[in-house]
Formats: C-alpha cells, sequence, structure tokens
C-alpha cells in the first residue's frame, strides 16, 4: 500500500497536481487519478486517520473488491508466459482465448497491462538504450507465407526479412524465396538501400548465412558476409546463441501484430 500512501500525500498534503503525483510516485498518471477518485469517494485525505491499517484502507478504497475479483477472473500469468514461447503465439491469441473460457473477463488492453505488470515482477533485466543510426537489428521473422509460382504453378514458402533501426524503429521487411547466401545478402543491400544510409553495426542472429561458426566473444563470420561489412565500412555484431534479448527489436517485429508494448 506503500505507493497508494505516496499518492495520497503527494496530491492531499503537498497539493501536487494529478500529473506531478503520478511521476513522483512512480505510477501511470490513470492510476494516480483512480486512486485520488477511490479515496475522494472514501471521504480519505491527507493525513490519513490515526491508526488505520493496511487492510482497513485497502477495504475502504476498494469496497468490491471480492465481487470485482469473481466477475475478472485472474489468468495464470505463468501459463499466459508459457503459451507465448511457443511459436505463433501472441497476447491477442492468448487473450481471445481467456475469454472464450470467461466471458465477460479482462479487456484486451487491461489484460496486457497486467500481463505486463506480471512480467516486471518475474524477472528484473536492464533496458535497452538506442542511439540514432547506431544499430541496425536484422533478422528472418519466425513465420513463412505461401506464395505460388505464377509460371511453373508450385506453391512455395517465402522467408520474412526484417531489419529494424533500433532508433526509431523504423522497419524494411521483404518476402525472399530462402535464407541462403545470396537472398541474406541482397536483402541486406535492399534494406540499406531503403534507409538511404549505413549505421554503425548490424546485429544479426546466428544463422548459417552470416556465421560459420558461433562464437560468445569471437563468432566466425562467412567470409561473403564479412566483405559486404568491409564494403560498407559497417561493423556486423551477431547475438549471442540462446540469448533472445540481444536481438529484442526483431523480436518484436514478429509479434507487431499483438500488444506489446
Amino acid at each position: 500500500m506503500q505507493p497508494i500512501k505516496s499518492i495520497l500525500r503527494y496530491h492531499f498534503g503537498e497539493g501536487h497536481s494529478i500529473q506531478k503525483t503520478a511521476t513522483y510516485s512512480r505510477v501511470s498518471f490513470s492510476a494516480a487519478r483512480d486512486y485520488v477518485h477511490r479515496a475522494k469517494r472514501a471521504g480519505l485525505s491527507w493525513p490519513l486517520p490515526a491508526g488505520i491499517t493496511n487492510e482497513e484502507l485497502k477495504a475502504r478504497l476498494f469496497p468490491n473488491a471480492d465481487s470485482i475479483q469473481l466477475r475478472h477472473p485472474v489468468p495464470d500469468w505463468a501459463e499466459v508466459y508459457a503459451t507465448l514461447s511457443r511459436k505463433g503465439q501472441t497476447l491477442q491469441l492468448v487473450h481471445e482465448q481467456y475469454l472464450a473460457a470467461h466471458p465477460g473477463g479482462y479487456s484486451y488492453s487491461r489484460f496486457c497491462a497486467l500481463y505486463r505488470c506480471w512480467c516486471k515482477r518475474k524477472k528484473v533485466v536492464m533496458r535497452q538504450t538506442h542511439v540514432p543510426g547506431e544499430k541496425l537489428f536484422v533478422d528472418y521473422a519466425g513465420k513463412t507465407i505461401p506464395y505460388r509460382d505464377p509460371r511453373s504453378g508450385k506453391s512455395h514458402r517465402a522467408q520474412i526479412f526484417v531489419a529494424t533501426m533500433g532508433f526509431p524503429s523504423f522497419t524494411y521487411v521483404e518476402a525472399s524465396r530462402d535464407q541462403k547466401l545470396p537472398s541474406w545478402i541482397d536483402s541486406h543491400q535492399r534494406a540499406l538501400a531503403f534507409f538511404g544510409g549505413v549505421p554503425q553495426a548490424i546485429v544479426c542472429d546466428n544463422l548459417k548465412a552470416a556465421v560459420r561458426k558461433a562464437h560468445r566473444y569471437h563468432p566466425d563470420l562467412n567470409r561473403t558476409y564479412e566483405e559486404l561489412g568491409a564494403h560498407y565500412d559497417v561493423a556486423l555484431l551477431p547475438t549471442r546463441s540462446y540469448r533472445p534479448r540481444d536481438k529484442s527489436l526483431e523480436s518484436e517485429c514478429e509479434l507487431s501484430d499483438s500488444c506489446v508494448r
């Protein structure tokens, strides 16, 4: 209850606006506004009544907590997390499954907000800060798309090449016939032409077209790929194996139709 007490102190005790109260309390504006409105409805101000306990404060601020809990069953966030690790799953699909089991449950936006809060408590990670023009993140998206050759009439699966600038997340996407070296190099050339410039470094995954032998510190790059880096005078930085956060922007592109952000 400490964040709530801070909100009441900043707003009612020190007279700050809800916006400044939210900033000082390190909560969202909507959360600060909600707590202030709840306090007014409960007849609370600052200082709080002497001797009031956290349980009593919670009961006065959330008098219908039990009924709200009944109307909106809380999902098993650990199960949601495990589901999202499967290929092709997004928060939107998981939310649809949740509503199918619990009609009238949390809205999509609330579902996403609660899941993000759960993730923050689950594991602390360092936030990446991207400098304009510094890094370009490249990889193939997880899913392929079908297409038909108009000449032969045969069906094929196209690979989706994605290139995203670290800042401001400007993205280039194209369909490729495969993930072989010629396609990999050609996609890079078209992406750089699209951006109209060259970053300081290109961050890629450990696919065969880029890396002959993966290593945490000194990966053995494909010779042709090295020549591309030398031609454009750009550093090539393969990510560490089994470290998906090293290529977070690429992962976000694959989930662009879900609620992330």
